[in-house]
């Protein structure tokens, strides 16, 4: 058996957290969740997540500052940030470039979030090696 994913889900959508939670824990993927970018940062400070969900949109909060905050407080670790949008195609671009490392189009599929999710922490965590 392998370990457990640990993500942290930044969202003010606490049924989609719900859902979320349900859905993945079966694939090895726990979300802990915070509604607030403060919380969030709070949370990276005590404690390492594998990943780290962002649900666009955040409520009050620029999404490419929020991903910005992230890399500041984390640089050491390089957390994998996954985005969940349901922004405008021609929006991925400056997400992507603001240092998101994988985007989804809402809606998704629970078995393709599964497969980017480990995808991603196994990219950094073999790099992370080296």
């Amino acid at each position: 058996m392998t370990e457990p994913i640990l993500a942290v889900m930044l969202s003010s959508n606490e049924e989609r957290y719900k859902e979320l939670t349900r859905d993945l824990k079966p694939e090895d993927v726990e979300i802990d969740w915070v509604i607030t970018k403060k919380a969030l940062l709070e949370y990276l400070q005590e404690t390492q997540p594998q990943t780290i969900i962002l649900e666009h949109p955040l409520l009050g909060v620029s999404l490419i500052g929020t991903i910005q905050a992230i890399h500041d407080i984390s640089k050491d670790s390089k957390i994998p940030i996954l985005v969940l949008s349901n922004l405008e195609r021609s929006r991925n671009a400056s997400i992507l470039n603001a240092g998101a490392d994988d985007l989804m189009e809402k809606p998704f599929t629970t078995t393709g979030m599964v497969a980017r999710l480990k995808n991603l922490v196994k990219r950094y965590e073999s790099a992370q090696k080296q």
